[in-house]
């Protein structure tokens, strides 16, 4: 996805050049949301605007089918954008809010750029997942840091964000401790503002450096911290086993695992996926093995 050079665009006059800064008029399918977002850009949205934004929803197969990677995908969308009677009218086609949120960002970086494309344009992404993992070793990003990398990956049409890093003590080190309640708020607040700017927000725990797998203890414990966060917004877990020993350390997983940590493995990510499913069939499980893949 690039907002300048989108996947199809059909140019049907010359470009409208802006006079300054317009206020936006919208309506139709999101027109909130894309209130809320030019606003929050310092542009005025009022009943009588210099530029007229409609919105339509269109969950049909063109909409929502990428014939180039032949996956489904929420995030296509179309600009319409015409100048009847010397006002600019944008019409956009998508099938959810974060269609709505890559068309509203195109839209805007034409008004910063002065004029608008007059013509048709398609866009959409040609990779699933595209935001960052905050997995670094060291001390982790502040609240305000985390949330400008959200903003600017909203920005650039990112959908993905990967919350590891391994000094947070509660992903890591002590992995089978609950969030205290203020830290937990942080993390609230942390899911919905990423949730506001469409980036699935996957929570990781890593408990490998001391889970017994045979202990049924120590896998409440890991289900329970699971429901924690599930309960504070969270849809998207990750399950990180790397950058732990290559042979597991307890006698009685060695029995009974045959002394193979991968059947260790497997077994604690069917049993973990199971449960996710169980507490919410929607929810989604990503893993990461003793090597990356």
């Amino acid at each position: 996805m690039n907002f300048s050079n989108p996947q199809k665009a059909v140019k049907k006059a010359e470009n409208y050049v802006l006079d300054g800064i317009p206020a936006i008029h919208a309506d139709g399918f999101q027109s909130d949301y894309i209130c809320e977002f030019f606003t929050s850009k310092g542009i005025p949205c009022r009943a009588q605007g210099g530029i007229d934004i409609t919105c339509e929803h269109d969950s049909s197969r063109s909409m929502t089918y990428i014939e180039e990677t032949r996956r489904l995908t929420n995030e296509k969308y179309i600009l319409e954008t015409s100048v009847p009677d010397g006002k600019p009218l944008i019409k956009i086609t998508a099938s959810s809010r974060r269609g709505v949120r890559d068309a509203v960002n195109a839209i805007y970086r034409q008004i910063q750029s002065g004029s608008l494309f007059v013509g048709v344009t398609q866009d959409y992404p040609l990779f699933h997942k595209r935001g960052y993992i905050e997995g670094f070793y060291g001390n982790p990003w502040s609240f305000e840091e985390r949330t400008d990398m959200l903003k600017l990956m909203s920005e650039h049409g990112m959908n993905t964000y990967f919350y590891a890093p391994k000094d947070d003590p509660y992903h890591r080190e002590r992995w089978d401790e609950l969030y205290p309640e203020h830290e937990l708020e942080k993390l609230k607040t942390l899911i919905a503002f990423s949730q506001k700017r469409c980036i699935d927000f996957h929570f990781c725990i890593a408990p490998g450096l001391s889970m017994r797998y045979t202990s049924e203890d120590d896998y409440l414990k890991l289900l329970n911290k699971i429901k924690q966060l599930y309960f504070a917004g969270v849809r998207h877990f990750g399950l990180l086993l790397d950058d732990i020993p290559e042979k597991l350390h307890y006698e009685e997983d060695i029995e009974h695992f045959g002394g193979e940590t991968v059947n260790a493995h497997i077994y604690l990510i069917n049993r973990v996926f199971d449960d996710l499913k169980d507490i919410d069939s929607s929810m989604k499980l990503v893993i990461c093995p003793l090597q990356y893949h």
